[in-house]
């Protein structure tokens, strides 16, 4: 009795549902790195005040969705304080 081929086309798309399937899985479970980086993963110090400690989205249960995400910025000062600024990039 002669053995069937599988045509390569069919072997392809095999594969492509395959890889996409365990590409999704990992995406859906976090193992996947993300492509944007952090915003505070890189310190940054301004010119006029000192080290940035944090930035944080400005939660706000009104804010309209189409409009961009204002974000509260905590730099700490010379004299060892700190200060927060809430910046909207509109």
């Amino acid at each position: 009795m002669e053995r069937a081929k599988i045509h390569p086309v069919v072997i392809g798309a095999a594969a492509a549902v395959l890889v996409s399937s365990v590409l999704g899985a990992a995406a859906i479970a976090g193992a996947l790195t993300s492509s944007r980086p952090e915003l505070a993963a890189v310190p940054a110090i301004c010119a006029r005040c000192g080290p940035v400690e944090a930035v944080r989205a400005a939660a706000d249960e009104t804010a309209d969705v189409n409009k961009s995400t204002p974000y509260r910025v905590t730099v700490r000062m010379d004299d060892g304080s700190t200060r927060e600024r809430v910046n909207d990039f509109n």
